[in-house]
């Protein structure tokens, strides 16, 4: 209790440095917040694991199932569970009291709030430049001199750019660099270990 106590005003004193119109709510079991994600939209939810009655896994995988996924941090001291906790999507993992990675995590949330607007962003390093849609880009891969944008419709198209150009515009939109050639929508990764993505 002391902890979530702590954290609740360690969340409020880093968001207070962003924005002055979020609302920050506090629930003292995964089942009220779960109650009121369904009768309201929430953007992010902050769970620990490792709690009584019901789980963090179980709570991200029936907050998954809603209509508008919430975007999940999950907080524990258990290093653990890292692996684990990819299995529910969730936005980031953050070990307890590392309070400047939290920082960091509640900002780029904030900021992909804020952009989430738009949807669509121009990479400037193709030729032309292209428009993407962030939400219907499940990866790019690299193809000699162009990069294939593969859409969640199944379908792609190619432009003339690199893949190292490409990713350093999108890597600040929820995107990561997969070996040399790839680039995967961290929104669409439901799991990952030494050799699948």
């Amino acid at each position: 209790k002391e902890y979530l106590e702590m954290l609740f005003s360690e969340t409020e004193e880093i968001l207070s440095h962003y924005a002055n119109d979020l609302k920050i709510l506090h629930f003292n079991s995964a089942d009220a917040l779960y109650t009121y994600c369904k009768l309201r939209p929430v953007d992010i939810v902050l769970t620990d694991i490792d709690m009584p009655e019901t789980d963090g896994f179980t709570l991200a995988e029936r907050l998954n199932s809603l209509e508008r996924t919430p975007k999940t941090v999950f907080i524990t001291a258990h290093k653990e569970f890292s692996y684990q906790a990819y299995d529910y999507n969730p936005f980031c993992f953050v070990l307890k009291n590392d309070y400047k990675r939290l920082e960091r995590v509640l900002s780029e949330l904030i900021r992909l709030k804020s952009i989430s607007r738009t949807q669509k962003i121009t990479l400037m390093s193709s030729n032309p430049p292209t428009m993407i849609d962030i939400p219907e880009t499940v990866y790019l891969d690299a193809s000699k001199n162009y990069v294939v944008a593969h859409l969640r419709n199944s379908s792609f198209f190619s432009f003339r750019a690199t893949i190292k150009d490409v990713y350093n515009e999108l890597r600040g939109y929820c995107f990561v660099l997969v070996q040399k050639g790839y680039i995967v929508n961290c929104r669409y990764i439901r799991i990952f270990n030494n050799s699948h993505i």
